[in-house]
């Protein structure tokens, strides 16, 4: 019985105090308040989408390899300006992150492409003429002429795979086809369409990694 009373008082009472100006003292509930008004929908949207990124990833056996992650690191530290591991630890500071949690992010991103990608083909025909159409772009610094096919093919075929890859919209609606998204908290109900988009299919009545699109995003 003590026990339902204690229950009770924090309830009404709006859980314990975290902080106080003068007199007054500002509690719990409306810092949860707060966080879910102005993020909780944005949340429940990441949530989502990763485990739909991660579910489809252990269906079709997609998996991101290390090369990969480097990459997607590099591009990171190309874009932030990070030349060191101290700027890197800066920034997961400045973004409440640890390292952990970038290399989690990271990792959700790397699979989003590899699905995205799944089904993707390139023939010899496209490349060839995506070759021939931007000689210009493959010409090395100090050199007149563009660097031979075979040393650019790679880098030719991840841009047409880019280039033809689905949409978040277009791959989360499709994985959803046999992994419906339900919500359950009508203040979410926005969620499926913002992800899916509005005329996808699921158990739901009605749910961009930030990704980047739908994508989880770096802060």
């Amino acid at each position: 019985m003590g026990a339902v009373w204690g229950g009770v008082a924090y309830a009404h009472a709006g859980g314990p105090l975290i902080a106080k100006v003068g007199n007054t003292g500002i509690r719990q509930s409306a810092l949860y308040n707060k966080l879910q008004t102005s993020y909780g929908n944005s949340m429940v949207q990441e949530l989502v989408s990763e485990q739909l990124i991660t579910d489809a990833a252990t269906k079709y056996h997609i998996a991101a390899t290390q090369a990969q992650l480097n990459t997607a690191l590099s591009a990171l530290e190309a874009q932030y300006q990070i030349t060191s591991p101290t700027q890197l630890n800066l920034f997961l500071a400045q973004n409440n992150m640890t390292q952990a949690d970038l290399n989690h992010i990271l990792k959700l991103q790397v699979l989003e492409q590899n699905l995205a990608q799944r089904n993707v083909k390139i023939t010899n025909t496209e490349i060839q003429s995506y070759y021939n159409q931007n000689k210009s772009t493959f010409i090395p610094t100090g050199k007149k002429t563009p660097a031979p096919l075979s040393q650019v093919k790679s880098q030719i075929v991840a841009t047409l795979k880019q280039q033809k890859a689905l949409s978040s919209t277009q791959l989360f609606a499709s994985i959803a086809k046999w992994d419906p998204i339900t919500i359950y908290d009508s203040k979410y109900a926005g969620v499926k369409s913002q992800i899916v988009g509005s005329g996808a299919s699921s158990t739901s009545s009605a749910a961009n990694v930030t990704s980047s699109g739908n994508t989880v995003s770096i802060p």
